[in-house]
């Protein structure tokens, strides 16, 4: 619970939102407490981090409206804005094989890059 509660300060702080405001920002519905949901939501705080971590400022969660898609964050680095969309592949339902997992990396589907670290995250 502890590494939960810092994750919240850590977006707070950086988006000078609360977390009820920041949750309500991300588009996550207290009725939907799909498993594949909630792990969003983590992932889209964790982007908050992840973003001030490579001196984006201004990180700003995008509320969609209403039956609509968005991005989920606009932010501010040097002179350039950028939009932001985060996935989530670890809530993919039905999980993914080994071996399409294997195929993903060889084709550049999914980037690893050692920008972060679970220091960074939580």
């Amino acid at each position: 619970m502890e590494k939960t509660d810092n994750l919240f300060k850590r977006a707070s702080d950086i988006t000078k939102l609360s977390p009820v405001d920041i949750i309500k920002a991300l588009d996550f519905r207290s009725k939907d407490t799909s498993l594949g949901r909630i792990d969003a939501v983590f992932a889209e705080l964790r982007t908050i981090i992840f973003l001030s971590n490579l001196n984006l400022y201004n990180i700003i969660p995008l509320q969609a409206e209403k039956d609509e898609k968005s991005a989920d964050f606009i932010a501010t680095g040097s002179s350039d804005q950028y939009v932001i969309e985060v996935f989530c592949r670890i809530s993919q339902f039905p999980p993914q094989t080994v071996e399409e997992l294997k195929k993903d990396l060889e084709t550049n589907k999914i980037l690893i890059k050692p920008l972060t670290y679970e220091d960074d995250l939580f």
